[in-house]
Formats: structure tokens, C-alpha cells, sequence
């Protein structure tokens, strides 16, 4: 029961002034998947990482259903795919471990020892190296790709990890504090910090990265950057415990997950303005988009389920089941 109160807490972000008297599920509905199956590493796949499994499940965006799973350490919390896309990484937040494996076959390559509560990846071609944080004091752990080996470890900060490649520089909101770091990363050292008002949970970019959008939990609401000056645009209110964000791929708008209202919050990028708020969710976490920008993949964590919504009409067209707690999807 401890070890589920932390995750609850840590992975729910800290909700202490919102549904109080919501519980992760505890009872898993019947799911059975092959680690093998047709289409491997098919662009267009969804991942979805659950934060009580042992794996990632595996979603056909064409058809709409489960086709496979990825078995990886235990509470699946963040995957990535390196610059190659020949190899994938999974952070097992309970276990403490990365697992890394081939994505021609799924099958794990190496499993290394992570830390406590690893979370978000950065793989960085160029340093052939693989970056690796945690919702813990580990800060940050630095994978050496060609022999899967961690090669150093970084004083304690925490959050996702953005690389805009043509400032040079690494993102990193703080999610335990107020404010977003600006890494250098050749030294990985913090060359900046920004003030943001609220916690930063996540950030989602445009096209070139020339803009960054990033969720405020607690003050509820969405800042716009210039990637280039690190300077505040604008701030967009009201979007209530925003917890996940992610742009469609042509940049044209931003969808938020509010995960405390149940809600998805759509954003035009031409005018900074709110144009929908979409219902009929139970803790939503995370969104991805189909290539073509039609549908839009939520994981609701709350209801052990991904919605699949029409970017026109903004309405839930299916509602995918998947294992409990889905805690983080990702299109590929």
C-alpha cells in the first residue's frame, strides 16, 4: 500500500487540492497480448506505458485496437526511440531500471540500473549518449547508447528533457518548483532559469521549435516562449490543472489534458486563443496525434482507457480499453 500511495502521488502530481477521493484502479481487466505480431515497428504505432504494468502496450492507429505489447521492468512510465529509430528505451519507474530494446523484434537488449522513480528520455544522436531523469533526488543519468552503460549522473533536477537543436540547448521544467532550466548540452550543466509561476509539467513546440508551449499546474494556465530569447510571450488562462501537452504536427494547435477536470483543452497557435474544451475523460495524462493530424490518442488513467478524437468535430469517436493506469502514450 506504500509503494501505491507514492505512485499515486508522484504520478497524479501532487492533486492536493483537487479530487481527493480519487484511487488508481486496482483491478486490471482481462489482457492478453503477444510480445510478437505483425507490423512491428509500422510508422504510426501508439505506445502506451502503464504506470502498474511490466509493459508498454501497442495500438494500431489504423484499426483502432491493441495489436501487441512490449515487455519491459515494472510501472512503465516514458518511452523513446532513438534518432534511428533501431532501438527503444523504457523507463521502469517501481523497478528502478531502462529497458533497452530492439525495435525490429521488441525484444529487450540490456536492462539498466536507473535510479529511483526514473521517468523522462532524451536520446541525443550527435554525443551518441541517452539521457535519462527522474521524479527523485537522482537528478540526472547520462546512458552511453553503444554499450548501454550509465556514464555519469548529474546533480538533482527533475522533469521531461527537450533538446532545441538549433539554440543548442536542453529544456527542463522543474515540476517540483517553479521554474524551467536551460542545460547546455555538451556539459549538461544548467546555464539558465527561468521564473514560470506555476509548476511546468511538460512542454510542446512548434514547427523548427521557434515557440515552446508550457503547462503550469498550479496556476493553471499555459505559457508561450520564444525558443530563441527564452522570453515569456504570453500566457494563456484558465486551462484548469493542465497536466499534458502536446501540438498537432502542422503546429496549428496545442491540445492540453486537465487532468483534475477531465477535460482536453484545444488552443489555435495563430491567436493564442481557447477554441474547444472536450468532455468524457477520467484523469487524462497524455496525447499523441496520427500523422495526418485527424485524431488525436488520450490516455485516460482514471478509466483505463485511450479516447481517439475527430480534430474536427473535437468528439470522441472511439474509446480504445487498454491495461490500468496508462500514465503516457507517444505516436511513432
Amino acid at each position: 500500500m506504500k509503494n501505491l500511495c507514492l505512485i499515486f502521488f508522484i504520478t497524479l502530481l501532487f492533486i492536493s487540492c483537487g479530487k481527493k477521493d480519487e484511487q488508481i484502479p486496482e483491478v486490471e481487466k482481462p489482457y492478453r497480448l503477444s510480445d510478437s505480431y505483425e507490423n512491428i515497428s509500422m510508422p504510426g504505432l501508439i505506445y502506451v506505458c502503464h504506470i502498474t504494468n511490466n509493459f508498454v502496450s501497442v495500438i494500431d492507429n489504423q484499426k483502432y485496437e491493441l495489436i501487441g505489447k512490449i515487455s519491459a521492468g515494472a510501472g512503465t512510465d516514458y518511452i523513446a526511440f532513438s534518432p534511428d529509430r533501431n532501438t527503444g528505451y523504457i523507463t521502469n519507474f517501481n523497478s528502478g531500471n531502462l529497458t533497452v530494446f530492439d525495435t525490429k523484434t521488441n525484444k529487450t537488449i540490456a536492462t539498466v540500473e536507473a535510479g529511483e522513480n526514473p521517468t523522462f528520455i532524451l536520446p541525443i544522436n550527435e554525443s551518441k549518449k541517452v539521457l535519462v531523469s527522474h521524479e527523485s533526488a537522482e537528478g540526472i543519468w547520462v546512458l552511453e547508447a553503444e554499450k548501454n552503460t550509465m556514464i555519469q549522473r548529474i546533480k538533482e533536477r527533475t522533469g521531461p528533457l527537450y533538446l532545441i537543436e538549433q539554440e543548442n540547448k536542453i529544456y527542463q521544467p522543474q515540476i517540483f518548483t517553479p521554474f524551467l532550466c536551460v542545460i547546455d548540452p555538451n556539459t549538461l550543466e544548467v546555464v539558465k532559469e527561468i521564473k514560470t509561476g506555476g509548476r511546468p509539467m511538460g512542454m510542446a513546440f512548434t514547427q523548427q521549435k521557434k515557440f515552446a508551449y508550457m503547462v503550469n499546474f498550479d496556476s493553471s494556465e499555459v505559457t508561450k516562449f520564444d525558443t530563441k530569447t527564452d522570453s515569456i510571450v504570453r500566457k494563456i488562462k484558465n486551462i484548469n490543472n493542465p497536466r499534458g501537452i502536446a501540438p498537432t504536427h502542422d503546429s496549428k494547435f496545442v491540445y492540453v489534458t486537465n487532468v483534475v477536470d477531465d477535460k482536453v483543452t484545444v488552443i489555435n497557435t495563430e491567436n493564442d486563443s481557447v477554441i474547444a474544451k472536450i468532455d468524457v475523460f477520467k484523469m487524462p495524462t497524455s496525447i499523441a496525434f496520427t500523422k495526418d493530424d485527424k485524431y488525436a490518442f488520450v490516455s485516460n488513467q482514471g478509466a483505463a482507457s485511450v479516447s481517439v478524437i475527430d480534430t474536427k468535430s473535437f468528439k470522441i469517436v472511439k474509446t480504445i480499453d487498454v491495461a490500468g493506469n496508462p500514465i503516457f502514450l507517444i505516436s511513432e
